[in-house]
C-alpha cells in the first residue's frame, strides 16, 4: 500500500532574520517495487524558488538509475488527478538513466529546480514535442510533484505543491 503524505507549512526562522515560510510537499508514495527506501520532497523557498530532495532514509547506500519528472495535474474537488503534463528533468544531481545518483546512507540531496527551463508534453513517452510552459500549459491551477520512475517499473513520487499557471507562463505559488 502506498505511503500517504500530507502537505505541511512550516516556519523557518533564522538568527537575525525575519520568520519566513516554507511550504513542504514530503513523499507521498512509492510501488511496491520500490526497494531502495527514498523520500522524495518539493520545498517552495520564501522567493519563489522550488527545490526538489531525494533523501536516502535507510542505512545502506542506494544507487538510482531512474527518470526524473516534473508533473502537473488538475486539482479537483475530489484532489488531485491523473498528470496532465509531464517534463523530464535532466539535472546530474538527480536520477538519470545514464548516470545513477548514489546516495550514502541517511544522505539527502537538494536540488534548486526552475520550472520555465524544463519542456511540458502532454506525457511521458518522449513522442510528443515538448514545450515551454507558456506555450505547452494552459492556464489552471495544477498540483505540482516530482516523480522518479525507473526501467523496472518502480516508482517514487512527492507530495503535490498546488501552483497557478496563467497565460504566457507565468506562475504563482
Amino acid at each position: 500500500m502506498p505511503i500517504v503524505s500530507a502537505l505541511f507549512l512550516s516556519a523557518v526562522l533564522s538568527p537575525g532574520h525575519h520568520p519566513a515560510f516554507v511550504m513542504v510537499a514530503s513523499a507521498v508514495a512509492a510501488s511496491r517495487s520500490a526497494s531502495p527506501r527514498v523520500v522524495l520532497t518539493l520545498a517552495k523557498g520564501t522567493r519563489g524558488a522550488i527545490t526538489a530532495k531525494v533523501e536516502n532514509v535507510s542505512d545502506q547506500p542506494v544507487a538510482l538509475e531512474a527518470r526524473t519528472y516534473l508533473t502537473l495535474a488538475r486539482v479537483t474537488a475530489e484532489g488531485a488527478q491523473e498528470p496532465m503534463y509531464w517534463a523530464e528533468v535532466n539535472l546530474p544531481r538527480l536520477p538519470q538513466p545514464s548516470l545513477p545518483l548514489r546516495l550514502a546512507g541517511k544522505q539527502r540531496m537538494e536540488v534548486p529546480l526552475d520550472l520555465r527551463s524544463v519542456l511540458w508534453s502532454p506525457d511521458r513517452s518522449g513522442m510528443t514535442a515538448g514545450h515551454t510552459l507558456a506555450r505547452g500549459v494552459l492556464p489552471g491551477e495544477y498540483e505540482l510533484q516530482l516523480q522518479v520512475i525507473n526501467e523496472r517499473g518502480a516508482w517514487w513520487r512527492s507530495g503535490g505543491l498546488t501552483v497557478k499557471v496563467s497565460t504566457g507562463g507565468g506562475l504563482t505559488f
